[in-house]
């Protein structure tokens, strides 16, 4: 690697410049919130996913494709009323990452989304990151 490329890796890991290779991945732990839910529940949830940006010193610009896949076992999805609807469960996650202390300007950035449950047989795999 080239000794720009890797003083850029150095910013990223900083938080003070977004990836080179264009791709930002977050994992957020716990239950998706409803848009809703009560106010209070709706705003802890969204602090809690911008609490992984107070490090990140830059806002990104552009369009922007946004992929949320939640991990949770089958029977929790389809065996319990815990989980709620997949398109209300989305806007809390877009305004979190939206504004001043999110990772994005506004969400009329975001030019693709791609939104699913993701069906896991464990914790474990929870904690690995199982990817769709």
């Amino acid at each position: 690697m080239t000794d720009e490329l890797m003083e850029e890796l150095e910013l990223v890991k900083k938080g003070e410049a977004p990836s080179p290779f264009g791709k930002a991945e977050f994992t957020l732990m716990g239950s998706p919130v409803s848009v809703q839910s009560k106010k209070d529940v709706r705003e802890a949830y969204l602090q809690s996913i911008r609490s992984q940006f107070k490090d990140i010193k830059y806002l990104l610009t552009g369009e922007l494709i946004l992929n949320v896949a939640w991990l949770l076992p089958a029977k929790s999805r389809f065996e319990t009323d815990a989980k709620a609807d997949i398109d209300n469960c989305v806007k809390p996650i877009i305004d979190a990452f939206t504004g001043p202390d999110g990772f994005f300007i506004d969400d009329c950035q975001i030019r693709g989304l791609y939104i699913c449950w993701r069906h896991i047989e464990s914790e474990d795999e929870r904690k690995k990151g199982v990817r769709p």
